[in-house]
């Protein structure tokens, strides 16, 4: 049981998970007051599913379809936090060829993926070219480069309420406790609220 089915539960909420492999998905969901999405990577959080939803009209959780398409694009991201005037860590795009290191330790990151799927932290130039093809995949997708901080990751959520008015809820840090950099495992699993 997954701490939203038992957060669900607590509060006497009526839910089911659905797969969105099943020929018939879409006319469940359908039926639905509101989804919790818990599907991460391409199609959960890119923004894919967020238009089907709003496609169908159906309230959920998370980010719209223009932010979660944003931010799952890491290259994209970076160039719109440029834009904003964010800071963001150094970073550069790498599309094949040579690449001169800098001598700095880099985090290298396939462009989509969700969270930390398929990144690598490189501390070694003998390291980066492997690093590089394996965020490249099959495709041979741009890479994203970045400078390597060290620090504690925080989230920080925000809820739009009707009005517009915006409610900051209190930071989440994440603790890497067997490894350097926290690397999650992919969920393909879906919660949507009670009918």
């Amino acid at each position: 049981m997954t701490a939203l089915s038992k957060a669900l539960d607590d509060i006497g909420a009526r839910w089911k998970v659905l797969n969105p492999c099943e020929p018939d998905f879409i006319m469940e969901l359908a039926g639905y007051d509101v989804a919790l999405s818990n599907l991460h990577g391409p199609y959960g959080e890119d923004g894919r599913l967020q238009g089907l939803l709003d496609y169908l009209r159906v309230p959920y959780c998370g980010s719209g379809v223009g932010a979660s398409a944003v931010a799952a694009d890491k290259i994209l991201c970076k160039r719109v936090m440029l834009s904003l005037g964010v800071p963001t860590p150094g970073w550069w795009v790498w599309s094949g060829g040579p690449m001169h290191w800098n001598g700095r330790a880099a985090m290298v990151k396939p462009p989509f993926g969700g969270s930390s799927v398929g990144m690598s932290l490189v501390r070694e130039q003998a390291d980066l070219a492997r690093a590089l093809t394996d965020a490249a995949g099959e495709e041979d997708a741009d890479v994203l480069v970045e400078d390597y901080l060290t620090g504690v990751p925080l989230t920080v959520g925000l809820l739009e309420l009707p009005g517009g008015a915006v409610v900051v809820l209190p930071p989440l840090a994440t603790e890497a406790t067997e490894a350097e950099f926290s690397t999650p495992t992919p969920s393909s699993t879906w919660n949507p609220g009670a009918p």
